[in-house]
This record gives structure tokens, C-alpha cells and sequence, in this order.
């Protein structure tokens, strides 16, 4: 990736991260950021180029962070407001007016500006760390849990040392506070599981590489763990003939590997785990772009603080809201349409999600052994460690981190960008 500075219309300078990428014989030039007037940038960040540049040649993740966090805040503000939805009367004034490329691109600007809708916190900028909800205890037993080159004690002594930290505290209620998080080095890798091509989508590209806004499904949902300070490394498990990763942002980060996939999904993701270094490992569906960080987090936490208990892993999860029937089986010799064979009680239902946290040398052992026995049962990987008898924690998340599946729920995703999250 490089950065380049042009002026598009209007005698401005706007900011631009490209990538060279080739198509046969040619290098095609593409755009996977726009980052905004020089101008304006240069107020929030003096040498704004120079900086930009460094983080490319470093394959930094860190240039996509501002969208990412814009995101998820601006879900986060949709859901606890009085109204069901961001109206656009509540948007920024900037977005209503903006007229063209350049003012629309400008999420920076936008991003101060709209600092006051978000009280609790600082505003969201691209050079900014990463956040977390967990007291300094907490995070300290996440740390001890999974990270294999953990202190004890470490975190605790950090915070009390950072004059910064003050907010920081065991109380009860600091648990729901938005504030630095004291891990910034990732302990744990994660697999997504980006090699089928989504017939049920219809589209004439795999679903995951769909745009979304100025980014495809695929590069949302990695970037989305890339952000979170827990994650070392993403391995991207992709189709052996896949010609549509090259062309995403995603082949420039260094924290990003990939691999080649199986016939079905139980197969690559076993060709991801083989290439996972940290003994705990997140699997998590491509087409799942809505997964909060703050979810995986509560995911991570919960694990471990569950492992005395005899869980051996844990799933995020969603509450069955709708009503369930149970339905007859269709006869496949006649046009005869299933009826309802009764109602299911759905108090003890829940929506499977992802990611999936496990270790990984017990992932990988339960999925061999079920491939061998169940392999109809393995319907993700929580199926392979039921079967092996190993106790898996149900971890309620947000229903938002629904599986992107058919045309409708491609729409239903765009709508909750242009709706709950006006800086993205």
C-alpha cells in the first residue's frame, strides 16, 4: 500500500491509501481508504502524510481504525437512544450538506465534531489505542488465562504506574466504562473461514467479497479483529481458487496470513488451525462483519474466568426471540407441505454464533475424531466439541452479529451503516 495526495475537484488536496496490485501482464492502481482533505488532517495530525506512510510500510492495521471504531459506536448509540433508530435529522450537519466526494470523505473532521454525541468516551481518531470495558483485574485474568508469556501481575502494576489510568478502577460499576485498554499486544490468533462461494447469496462474486460501503464483507470482518487488542494474528482461509483476495487491502497488513481451503468449511478450518502459534484459537465466519469487539472480549473474560469451572470453551450467542415449530418431515414423493408438529419451548433456544474460542490442540482433536464418527453433526465447531463430551459456554452477544447470508441480509447490513453509523 502507499499513500497518495490529489486533487480530485476544487483545487483540494485529499488524502488516499492505494495498492498496486497485479492483473495479467498490468499493475491496476486501486483505492482502499479515503482518508480526507490534507488541509483539515494536517490540524488534527501534523504530518499527517509522513505518519501514514510509515504505518504502510509497516503493514499497520491501525489506518483502518477510525471507520471501525466510528462503526461500532455509532451501533452502540442507535441502541441505548430513545428513538429506534439514528433519524437523519440526528446526523451530523456535515453529512447532510456534503455535496461531494471530498466533504463526504471526510471522516475526521466529522469524527471531532461529532465528539459530543459520545459522552463517555474520547473521540475515536486514526492514531487512537485500542478500548476495553474490563476492570484492570479482569483484564489480568483474561491475560494469565491465554497469554503464555503473561507476568502475574503485570497489568496491575501498569496501571497503577500510568498517571493516565485514573478512570481505571475494581469498582463494580467500571466494568461499563469505555477507556484504554492495558493489553495492546494480541496473545491469541484468529481463523476466518473465507472459502465458499455463498450459493444461497445468488451474486456473481463469493458473498464475502460484496462491497460494503468502500470495503467487501470480508475486509470489515478482518479488520473488525484485527482492531481488537486480544487477536495476534488473522489467518484468512481462502479458496485455492480465489481471485478476489488480492484486490482487498487486507494482503498488505502483516498481521494478516492466508491459506487455502478445503472441499467443505469442517476442512478449512482445519487447514487455518494448522497454522495457528497460540495455544487458544477464535474461529470466525467471513460473512459475520458485525461482531462487536466488546462482545469478543466479554467472550474472552468469560472463558476464562469459566476454566476452573470445567468449561472447555465458549460460543457467542443470541437469544430466539420468534416463536418455534417444530415441522413434519415433507414427503418427497408428493407435493405435500410440512405442518407444525408442535411448538418448541424456546426459553433454553439460542442462535449459534461466531466466533467460537477453544484450545486448539482440543479443537483439533474433537473435529478429527468427529469427521470419523459424526461427520453430518459438525455443523460448526462447538458440534466437534459437544460430540467429545467437552462442556461449551453459551456467551450471550448482540443479535447484530447475524450471518450474511441471503439478499436480505446484505441490505439489512448496509442499512445499519447508513443508519447507526454516520461517520463510517
Amino acid at each position: 500500500m502507499y499513500v497518495e495526495v490529489k486533487s480530485p475537484s476544487s483545487g483540494r488536496q485529499y488524502v488516499y491509501l492505494k495498492r498496486s496490485v497485479r492483473v495479467g501482464k498490468k499493475i491496476k492502481h486501486i483505492t482502499v481508504e479515503r482518508f480526507g482533505e490534507l488541509q483539515k488532517l494536517e490540524l488534527t495530525y501534523p504530518g499527517f502524510v509522513d505518519k501514514l506512510t510509515k504505518m504502510c510500510q509497516e503493514g499497520s492495521d491501525k489506518l483502518f481504525l477510525r471507520k471501525l471504531i466510528s462503526f461500532e459506536r455509532g451501533i452502540e448509540q442507535a441502541l441505548h437512544a430513545e428513538h429506534d433508530f439514528v433519524a437523519k435529522d440526528a446526523l451530523p450537519k456535515q453529512k447532510q450538506s456534503a455535496d461531494h466526494e471530498g466533504d463526504s470523505a471526510d471522516v475526521n473532521d466529522s469524527l471531532v465534531k461529532s465528539a459530543d454525541n459520545h459522552e463517555q468516551s474520547a473521540p475515536v481518531l486514526l492514531f487512537s489505542e485500542a478500548r476495553s470495558r474490563l476492570t484492570i483485574a479482569q483484564q489480568e485474568l483474561v491475560s494469565f488465562a491465554f497469554n503464555t508469556e503473561h507476568i502475574p501481575g503485570q497489568l496491575i502494576e501498569k496501571g497503577a504506574l500510568h498517571n493516565d489510568y485514573a478512570d481505571i478502577s475494581d469498582s463494580s460499576d467500571s466494568a461499563i466504562t469505555d477507556r484504554e485498554s492495558l493489553i495492546n499486544d494480541g496473545f491469541i490468533d484468529a481463523v476466518v473461514v473465507a472459502a465458499g462461494v455463498g450459493k444461497r447469496m445468488g451474486s456473481a462474486v463469493p458473498k464475502q467479497y460484496l462491497k460494503l460501503d468502500d470495503k467487501c464483507i470480508l475486509e470489515h470482518t478482518v479488520l473488525k479483529l484485527l482492531v481488537s487488542p486480544y487477536v495476534r494474528r488473522v489467518i484468512v482461509v481462502i479458496s485455492p481458487e480465489d481471485e478476489y483476495f488480492k484486490f482487498t487491502c487486507l494482503g498488505d497488513l502483516n498481521r494478516v496470513v492466508t491459506v487455502p481451503g478445503g472441499k467443505e468449511r469442517v476442512d478449512s478450518v482445519l487447514c487455518g488451525l494448522k497454522t495457528v502459534k497460540t495455544p487458544w484459537v477464535m474461529v470466525h465466519d467471513a460473512a459475520r462483519p458485525l461482531v462487536s469487539l466488546f462482545d469478543i472480549e466479554k467472550l474472552l473474560y468469560s472463558v476464562a474466568d469459566g476454566l476452573n469451572k470445567g468449561y472447555q470453551g465458549g460460543i457467542l450467542v443470541s437469544k430466539v426471540a420468534d416463536t418455534l415449530k417444530e415441522a413434519s418431515k415433507a414427503s418427497l414423493d408428493t407435493n405435500e407441505m410440512p405442518y407444525v408438529r408442535k411448538t418448541v419451548d424456546r426459553s433454553k433456544m439460542y442462535r449459534a454464533q461466531t466466533p467460537q474460542f477453544f484450545r486448539v490442540k482440543d479443537l483439533i482433536k474433537a473435529i478429527n475424531e468427529a469427521l470419523k464418527t459424526h461427520p453430518e453433526f459438525i455443523t460448526d465447531e462447538a458440534s466437534a466439541m459437544e460430540l467429545k463430551g467437552h462442556k461449551v459456554m453459551l456467551v450471550e452477544g448482540s443479535p447484530l452479529n447475524f450471518k450474511v447470508t441471503e439478499p436480505a441480509d446484505l441490505l439489512l447490513v448496509k442499512a445499519l451503516m447508513s443508519y447507526c453509523a454516520p461517520n463510517f
